[in-house]
């Protein structure tokens, strides 16, 4: 369906951007400006209008109701009682000689007590600091320590939480207090206050006098982060702008809200909502916690009774819950009629599921999603015409001056985070230097309703394996415990691993069952959960670890979410256990059985029949094991065969180095024995490789049919690599030159809707505007540059030929762990683009990208590397990567001297990021290296010059190569292959000279440290930080990286680019801009994601 008109706006989901564009806010009528002052004001102008209903169930049912100048008044009495009220052996003093008690905590159950001692303590001008019953004892402890709690005021029914706290260790000064009317010697308790509050007794006036002045600058109150990903929570400071001046204001006389909501998460926002247009908000009492559908609906039937006897007419009903609560109600008839005659259903808080929220809006509720932050506010709503438009998933931004904007990731599937831009109303935290927040909120877009957004999940709670890549666990851990009556929890792991796993808890139901009776049962239920998600993120059978019914229940927060971070540190040990393995999985293979259990294994991991079917000496088709199955066939040979603590630790790349299982099965038979094989040499491989895709060049007395010449003038550039960093810039490069009238981007894609997708994700990471008015110039193409025809059309093939006039080939696998054989379909694709360029009507001038890596041991032992063709296969880096490079550099040498194709060879090293924003790709070894400061407090110092080469400097200088009249078809300079060096060979600017600057921008002072101090502190790094992945690359391979990255030469000659390329005739060094640039993008996009 297509996009409807956007409903009439309500004071339930009206958003603070919705707000502001109505003009109707605290802020714009500027009546008050504090929380104090805001209920001084609705006392004075709507006094005697209802505020607050608050059930107290029992037989018989009552209500108690209060007016807003009910809740001024009794505010200020419960004020003087905390100042006068003796507690034990001292009275609770809020003297003002205790300058430094600028911060109150509150602990306690949603009821009365609480929401009239959090107004007392505004009263008194002190911050609130609103602790949610779920924090743990240290959570509390290191809460109060950050904000200098030396009070917590404590609902008895808490003693026991209380006491651990008070326990813990080390000592903590803060004082823990029942609230003073639950000590045994109060001489009043808080309905005395309340009463006097409601006849208006003896009114306190100038004794409620604060001890620090109601300024708007203040923060009134605090709530907290789950600490669902770290171990300890944050605090959240809301102030008085946030909590009622930014809400937009209604005549909301007539319409009530019903919340579920404790006050101490989302109940508050839910009463500050409801006051600022003049409505009551109904609570949920909170001393009945066991929620149930009977309590719910009887709750609510008797306010809106209490309403009926006073004559009102209730004209709208809105209910305020989670999903939970939306699930307990559902589950039974009359839940599901309250439902149904609630006008708005409104759910957030956490993710409700896609069949309950379905199940609802087909039987009519009309439910709407609330997305929202504490430190933003309500951002987002599915608000809609309820009766047409069922998509309650989809959260709307129907007008476009609001603040708000979805970026491309580029990490994760196509999905888009959510950016509050400066200009939102209310910011209680900003992580751009922009003045803008980066959420963290991934979110989908509608296929066809503009503007719609579904929520899909969070980076921050993404797990980011070894290889990069990322998933959401949740979604998967929803699904297994749904999938089958025997599992009562699921808990994923894998951050910093190859592949994810899960610990399973049984249900009861499973009790008495083996864990091996338990997988295999899981398992059918496991493969179609598999199916559903990426490839990355499927769980192997040997990684589901099934756990005992009798385990605790995992960790959650409030909202129901797990706390992942606790959760990790809880099962260390059995996650650690379940990659590494124990003495119990070594098993007895004689020498005899050695290969058929590998084979074996193989077949069981890949899970599936290789076609043609895989036997003993014939090499591992291209694609057959991934690099997760690789890894775990690694995994199970150490494991079972060698054991965790055998002298032989088996390289990482093991499976694709020997290539077969006759090789795999060899070598597991000598490694057990401790001997293993040297390093095979490639050069013969190399040259073999070089002789066999040359041979695949179209030979020059081949006849092409004639085809007509393009009409007009103007480049027609083929551009492969577009989604990546240096493709990125190169494509919105080509995009400004005038004469450049058509870019046709090859994709790797299934349709030419997924290839837009993924270009157009890879310039908005990037910060390059896809302009859609230039669109017309872009053509995009799937395709597969390994087939001959590059998996284009008879047709589409045809028009390349008859139009193209330059291919810029950047596209390539970047790997280091493959081996040379692994990179077969990248030098296919080499030999089907030249073959293309020969193929066309006019010459053709091809363009590849290469890299240093492709000489990194010439510019080792040379101090002057000149641009020209390859030597020897052995100075090639040694690693596949650089070996696929040379190969590809020998091919275009060759088709140049056997055939009437044009080509340019550009070697480029080693790219950062880019000038103007600084963005360089969050998986490169240094970023990370760099990013770990704000854990570890440290970087370390390095001999290294930084030869760094900005990613929109090398665009620019590989355009112009592209494009230069001296490379143009009829110059005498094409007549052999041009190497051309795109590099900055400056030697001005040291590692040192960085660290220094880094610390002129970072905002705490760090430490310079050697580097093996900086792997020692980063190998015992609590937590998953992505940088850990490398810390072996670092340890050991110094070496071998720099030879990837050309990082060890003396000069690269660059002559000839010069003569073409002018930016390359002025490459600046790196300096401080550049860095400062590259550090504000660290700050504000990788730290959040690690």
């Amino acid at each position: 369906m297509g996009a409807t008109p956007p409903p009439t706006i309500n004071l339930f989901t009206c958003t603070l951007g919705e707000a502001q564009e109505r003009g109707t806010t605290g802020l714009t009528l500027k009546r008050y400006h504090t929380v104090n002052q805001f209920i001084d004001y609705q006392a004075r102008r709507n006094g005697d209008c209802p505020a607050l209903a608050y059930p107290e169930l029992g037989d018989d049912w009552s209500v108690q109701m209060f007016t807003f100048r009910q809740l001024r008044s009794i505010s200020l009495h419960v004020a003087q009682y905390l100042d006068t009220a003796g507690n034990g052996n001292s009275p609770i003093s809020f003297d003002t000689e205790l300058q430094n008690q600028k911060c109150v905590g509150l602990l306690g159950r949603s009821t009365l007590d609480l929401l009239f001692t959090w107004l007392a303590l505004m009263r008194k001008g002190v911050s609130v600091l609103l602790l949610a019953p779920q924090c743990t004892p240290e959570g509390i402890r290191h809460l109060c320590t950050a904000l200098g709690v030396e009070i917590v005021l404590y609902d008895q029914y808490y003693s026991a939480e209380v006491a651990e706290a008070e326990a813990a260790r080390p000592p903590t000064s803060t004082l823990f207090r029942k609230y003073p009317w639950q000590h045994p010697t109060a001489t009043e308790s808080l309905q005395s206050c309340i009463a006097r509050g409601l006849y208006a007794q003896g009114d306190p006036g100038d004794q409620a006098i604060p001890l620090h002045p109601d300024h708007e600058s203040r923060v009134p109150y605090y709530h907290h982060t789950s600490g669902t990903m770290s171990v300890f929570p944050k605090p959240i400071p809301q102030s008085h702008k946030g909590a009622c001046l930014a809400l937009p204001t209604f005549d909301g006389r007539g319409e009530v809200t019903f919340t579920t909501t404790p006050l101490y998460h989302g109940g508050i926002a839910d009463c500050f909502r409801s006051w600022t247009s003049v409505s009551p908000i109904c609570l949920y009492p909170g001393e009945f916690p066991n929620m149930t559908a009977e309590t719910i609906t009887r709750c609510f039937s008797a306010i809106e009774l209490n309403y009926d006897l006073e004559g009102t007419y209730l004209r709208k009903r809105y209910f305020s819950s989670v999903p939970y609560v939306l699930k307990i109600l559902c589950d039974t008839p009359a839940g599901l009629v309250f439902l149904q005659r609630m006008d708005i259903v409104g759910v957030g808080g956490a993710a409700l599921s896609s069949e309950l929220g379905h199940f609802l809006v087909d039987r009519g509720v009309n439910l709407a999603s609330r997305f929202g932050s504490a430190e933003c506010g309500f951002l987002l709503s599915s608000h809609r015409a309820y009766e047409i438009d069922k998509d309650w998933e989809y959260l709307r931004v129907n007008n476009s001056k609001i603040p708000l904007v979805f970026e491309a990731t580029g990490d994760f599937d196509g999905k888009c985070e959510l950016v509050v831009k400066s200009g939102w109303p209310h910011m209680g935290k900003k992580n751009r230097e922009d003045g803008s927040l980066a959420t963290s909120d991934l979110f989908e877009a509608h296929p066809v309703i503009p503007n719609a957004w579904k929520h899909v999940g969070r980076s921050d709670s993404q797990i980011t394996l070894f290889t990069g890549k990322k998933f959401d666990p949740v979604l998967i851990e929803e699904a297994i415990v749904n999938s089958s009556a025997l599992v009562r929890e699921a808990f994923i792991f894998g951050n910093g691993m190859p592949y994810p796993g899960a610990l399973i808890f049984r249900s009861e139901t499973a009790a008495l069952g083996r864990n091996e009776q338990i997988r295999d049962s899981l398992w059918l239920e496991m493969k179609v959960i598999n199916r559903s998600g990426p490839e990355h993120a499927r769980i192997p059978k040997d990684m589901l670890i099934i756990l005992g019914h009798t385990e605790p229940l995992l960790s959650r927060t409030s909202k129901g979410t797990i706390m992942r971070g606790w959760t990790e540190k809880q099962y260390a040990k059995t996650i650690k256990n379940a990659y590494e393995g124990t003495s119990t999985d070594l098993i007895d293979v004689s020498d005899e059985e050695m290969g058929p259990h590998v084979m074996a294994l193989i077949h069981d991991i890949i899970d599936h029949e290789p076609n043609p079917p895989l036997d003993y000496d014939t090499e591992f088709p291209a694609r057959l094991i991934d690099s997760v199955q690789a890894t775990r066939i690694r995994s199970f040979l150490q494991k079972q065969i060698l054991g965790k603590y055998h002298t032989v630790q088996l390289p990482w790349n093991i499976v694709y180095n020997c290539g077969t299982v006759k090789n795999l099965t060899e070598y597991m038979i000598n490694a057990r024995s401790g001997f293993t094989s040297p390093q095979d040499d490639d050069t013969k491989e190399m040259n073999a490789m070089a002789e066999h895709y040359s041979s695949k060049l179209v030979s020059p007395s081949v006849e092409w049919p004639k085809a007509l010449q393009p009409p007009g003038r103007g480049r027609v550039v083929v551009l492969t690599g577009a989604t990546g960093a240096l493709g990125s810039h190169i494509l919105h490069q080509l995009r400004m030159d005038g004469g450049v009238t058509e870019i046709i981007c090859l994709v790797r894609a299934s349709n030419v809707t997924e290839a837009r997708t993924r270009v157009f994700q890879g310039l908005e990471k990037r910060q390059l505007d896809h302009g859609a008015n230039l669109d017309h110039r872009i053509s995009y193409v799937p395709a597969q540059l390994d087939q001959a025809d590059l998996g284009l059309s008879e047709e589409r093939y045809s028009m390349l030929r008859q139009t193209v006039t330059d291919i810029i080939h950047v596209a390539w696998e970047v790997n280091f762990i493959h081996p040379l054989r692994y990179f077969k379909d990248s030098l296919e694709g080499v030999v089907n683009l030249i073959n293309l360029s020969l193929s066309c009507d006019k010459l053709v001038h091809f363009v590849f990208c290469s890299s240093t890596a492709s000489i990194a041991k010439l510019a080792d032992e040379h101090s002057y590397v000149r641009e020209q063709p390859p030597a020897g296969p052995d100075n090639a880096a040694d690693v596949g990567y650089g070996k696929s490079k040379w190969v590809a550099e020998m091919i275009c040498h060759k088709a140049q001297t056997s055939t009437a194709a044009r080509i340019s060879v550009v070697r480029i090293g080693q790219l950062t990021g880019d000038t103007e924003h600084g963005i360089w790709n969050e998986s490169e070894a240094w970023p990370l290296m760099l990013s770990t400061v704000h854990q570890l407090g440290s970087l370390p110092t390095m001999d290294e010059t930084l030869t760094w080469l900005p990613l929109d400097t090398a665009a620019t200088a590989i355009i112009q190569i592209t494009t230069s009249p001296e490379m143009d078809n009829t110059s005498p300079r094409m007549d052999r292959v041009q190497f051309f060096h795109v590099v900055n060979n400056s030697q001005e600017t040291h590692w040192n000279d960085m660290l220094e600057w880094i610390q002129e921008f970072h905002e705490d002072p760090f430490r310079v440290v050697s580097l093996d101090e900086w792997l020692d502190e980063l190998d015992g790094l609590e937590g998953n930080h992505p940088a850990k992945v490398l810390s072996n690359l670092w340890r050991n391979s110094v070496k071998a990286s720099k030879q990837i990255d050309g990082q060890e030469l003396k000069g690269y000659a660059t002559e000839q680019v010069e003569k073409i390329a002018p930016i390359m005739c002025r490459i600046p060094p790196v300096n401080r801009e550049l860095i400062g640039l590259i550090w504000g993008w660290i700050t504000s996009k990788m730290v959040l994601s690690v």
